[in-house]
């Protein structure tokens, strides 16, 4: 009997080390990539700001050197987070043992802000801070496509306006020009 648990007990061992050198992971394990997150994190502007904290959840797949290949978000908060999650996320590139191409992951990247004095804020100025920077993000989107496109469509002196004032209004003239 004692001999059969010997045997089973080293067939378990011998699976379990088979079993995890399947999996991709980062070089020093979970902890090691948490403290590479917080260590190369810059906290975006715009949500430090206004109190924005969140998980962004970034899908990512690997290549056989461990490069991560087409992260994105798969579920964020539409803002300047997801951005930096995603930059996060390319640092790591190199960094992942026993990779295998094609293989996908899922990684949440945690935003906090401690002692930043947020506690008097709402969650209702938190949910209109966001939706600020949406429609923001929409209208720079809007002007930068009309006048990369200006050439190919039919724009009268009205539009020309519109677009002239809303680039101004978002601080666009350096980066656009007319």
């Amino acid at each position: 009997m004692s001999m059969i648990l010997n045997y089973l007990h080293i067939i378990l061992l011998l699976l379990s080390s088979f079993f995890v050198a399947d999996v991709p992971t980062f070089e020093g394990g979970k902890y090691a990539l948490e403290n590479f997150i917080n260590e190369n994190m810059k906290y975006p502007e715009f949500s430090k700001s206004n109190c924005i904290e969140g998980k962004i959840f970034v899908k990512f797949q690997l290549d056989e050197q461990g490069n991560v290949v087409n992260p994105q978000v798969e579920q964020g908060l539409g803002i300047d987070l997801d951005d930096e999650a995603i930059r996060l996320i390319k640092l790591t590139s190199g960094k992942w043992q026993n990779p295998q191409a094609g293989t996908s992951l899922v990684i949440p990247v945690s935003f906090n802000l401690q002692n930043f004095k947020c506690e008097n804020v709402t969650a209702a100025s938190i949910k209109e801070a966001i939706n600020y920077y949406k429609i923001r993000k929409g209208l720079e989107s809007s002007v930068i496509n009309y006048y990369k496109n200006k050439d190919q469509i039919k724009t009268n002196k009205q539009d020309e306006a519109v677009m002239k004032q809303l680039k101004e209004e978002l601080g666009l003239e350096e980066e656009i020009k007319d």
